[in-house]
């Protein structure tokens, strides 16, 4: 008779193959966790990068045409316009969506840096504090025909003699010559909402829209833009050269109203992640214009945007 001898492992073996196996899985959980973490990094970084350029976009394009007005000179040679209305964005002296005959200068865009979160202009609640509140007043293109008109906007029409603005539910004045453009009143600003028990920091914009008469509506653009700080180019010698940049807070009245003397505006965007990174610590610091610098000394990352825009009246 045949007997087969069988023959196991010894302890040694098997608490050499235990060890040899946890070795791997500790290297593939390490590569697992690192891999992890640079894809987190990877998207949060991506976030920051398109909310960042967005919010440049969508400031520029809106400065870049403050108080186009068409053929007409400036907007504030409308002839005819609606009245002022309950719960305009209205930043003082003709600060409102339309100019009011015997009111003053109709200033085209305006702003204000924020010492503490608060409301302002009589339409803005719980702006950031330490970032910028502006206001853009202007026509856009394309042109559009009197029957292509939107019932919940308001339009622009315009030769060299006169202009008038008019919501879209109404007839077009018919001027000769004239064109009709769209007619926008914006006022962008930071604020904060709540979302899974984190305060995410929000681009929003107050905008003119018709609903049954002027109404300033309420919209969340852009999540992560944590502060945005712009300075104001003036053109003192009428040289079409920017002699200088001012912070909004040190621009004397009479400025505002000079349209012809406004020939530019920087922009800074700081932009920040949406949630913390518990392996990362920020402590950068963000130089956002004219001595104004920032260290947030925390868990989000952030980058900083800016660009200079001029105004093309």
């Amino acid at each position: 008779m045949q007997i087969n001898m069988q023959r196991g492992f010894t302890l040694m073996e098997v608490m050499i193959s235990l060890a040899i196996g946890v070795f791997l899985l500790g290297g593939v959980t390490a590569a697992y966790l690192a891999m992890r973490s640079a894809t987190t990094e990877t998207v949060s970084i991506s976030e920051i990068q398109q909310n960042g350029r967005m919010a440049i976009a969508l400031l520029s394009a809106d400065i870049q045409q403050a108080g186009f007005s068409g053929m007409l000179s400036d907007l504030g040679s409308i002839t005819a316009a609606p009245a002022a209305f309950a719960g305009d964005c209205n930043s003082g002296l003709n600060g409102g969506s339309f100019p009011q005959a015997a009111s003053g200068n109709f200033p085209s865009i305006w702003g204000v840096t924020m010492a503490a979160a608060g409301n302002v202009m009589g339409c803005v609640v719980n702006a950031a504090a330490d970032s910028d509140v502006i206001q853009v007043k202007r026509g856009g293109g394309p042109p559009v025909v009197a029957g292509a008109m939107q019932a919940n906007r308001f339009y622009l029409e315009s030769n060299s003699a006169q202009g008038a603005i008019f919501p879209g539910t109404a007839a077009a004045p018919g001027f000769n010559l004239g064109e009709i453009w769209s007619y926008f009143h914006h006022v962008y600003y930071v604020t904060t909402e709540v979302f899974d028990g984190n305060a995410i920091p929000v681009l929003a914009r107050m905008e003119l829209v018709n609903n049954g008469g002027p109404v300033m509506q309420l919209n969340m653009l852009l999540d992560g833009i944590e502060r945005i700080r712009l300075y104001y180019g003036i053109d003192s010698n009428d040289d079409n050269v920017v002699d200088s940049y001012i912070a909004p807070n040190n621009m004397p009245a009479t400025l505002w109203q000079a349209n012809a003397q406004l020939k530019a505006v920087k922009i800074y965007v700081l932009a920040r992640a949406s949630r913390p990174d518990v392996n990362y610590q920020n402590l950068n610091t963000y130089d956002l214009g004219d001595g104004v610098a920032f260290t947030p000394q925390d868990n989000f990352r952030r980058l900083l945007f800016s660009t200079t825009v001029s105004i093309q009246q």
